[in-house]
């Protein structure tokens, strides 16, 4: 089977009990005379933790533009059975969505900011008066609602614009990269919240990230790179096509152990952030093998871990999942 075709198999332990909300097929987007998205196919089922896993440049924040009607790509997908199109205004009442982007207004109030979105959805006032509440206590933003935003801090605002999204009562959740540059304790606020939403509503989410720990938290991850989808599975599935350990190398020169790692021993591994990543089997065993063959103080220490997303992530494309800044600014 291909990988397109492999993309709308769903492994998730009870995913054959969800039924499918949402399918997309073949979706392409061509942007002057480059491809950034090439024949991407995935379905969503009710109540699923959908994450886009991949650099930046592969696409994911594309994706998710073309899902809102911010570009125009070419496809078909269905939401609930009907047919619909990326963009249309059916579609856009079922979705909530959070760019990667701060979109709120610093100068307004929690409270205002929530207010402001009620009436772009056409709330009637008492309505909104109660979801605004019932929001900013689930966002636990309660106590700061009648102040600034420019006076919160980043996982703060993440919470909002959460809270924002929410206003309508989605079906759906489009969340991009949504725990880019948060501490740990902000990161953990924000996945209580979605994980509740996944719990209490049943909500739906489809989100993109670059973050091997926040992938882990999703029901399937679509692997993405170069603008395709290039497997779709649960983490845990997806982890076990990592063969193995992980060697982690600190050395006065990768580049050089990177060489004889290949020519005496025909493995390849990844030089990122100042390390060599090497995957083997048996790596305790390897340990004393791989020592032998650098001259003391060459090696400055080897570590090793079990495999992570981004060890898959490499084990799927064959290179590491960095920023690639050549194409940043296409996604």
């Amino acid at each position: 089977m291909s990988a397109q075709g492999a993309v709308l198999e769903n492994s998730a332990p009870g995913a054959e009990q969800r039924p499918i909300y949402f399918l997309l097929h073949d979706l392409s987007l061509t942007l002057g005379f480059r491809t950034v998205l090439d024949g991407v196919s995935f379905d969503l089922r009710r109540g699923e933790i959908l994450g886009l896993l991949g650099p930046n440049g592969s696409g994911k924040s594309s994706l998710l533009r073309c899902l809102t009607g911010l570009y125009k790509p070419t496809c078909s997908f269905s939401v609930g059975g009907e047919a619909m199109r990326p963009g249309s205004q059916a579609f856009r009442r079922q979705l909530g969505v959070v760019f990667q982007q701060d979109s709120l207004d610093e100068k307004l109030t929690a409270r205002e900011n929530l207010h402001l979105a009620g009436m772009l959805y056409g709330l009637k006032v008492d309505e909104s008066k109660e979801r605004i509440a019932e929001l900013l206590s689930f966002v636990e933003l309660e106590s700061r609602a009648n102040e600034a935003v420019k006076t919160y801090s980043g996982g703060m605002r993440r919470r909002l614009e959460l809270a924002r999204a929410l206003i309508h009562n989605p079906s759906i959740l489009l969340l991009d990269e949504p725990t880019t540059g948060l501490d740990p304790y902000a990161f953990e606020k924000v996945w209580s919240r979605l994980e509740a939403l996944r719990k209490l509503r049943g909500l739906t989410i489809l989100l993109s990230t670059h973050r091997s720990d926040e992938a882990e938290r999703c029901d399937r991850l679509a692997v993405m790179d170069e603008g395709r989808i290039l497997r779709c599975d649960t983490p845990a599935h997806l982890l076990q096509q990592v063969a193995g350990d992980v060697l982690i190398v600190k050395a006065k020169h990768l580049e050089s152990v990177a060489r004889v790692v290949e020519e005496q021993f025909g493995l390849t591994g990844r030089i990122e952030d100042e390390k060599y990543f090497l995957e083997q089997e048996q790596g305790h065993a390897f340990i004393p093998e791989l020592a032998s063959s650098f001259e003391t103080g060459e090696l400055l220490s080897i570590e090793l871990r079990r495999p992570n997303l981004n060890d898959v992530f490499f084990h799927v494309t064959g290179h590491s999942m960095t920023v690639r800044e050549e194409e940043e600014a296409h996604d």
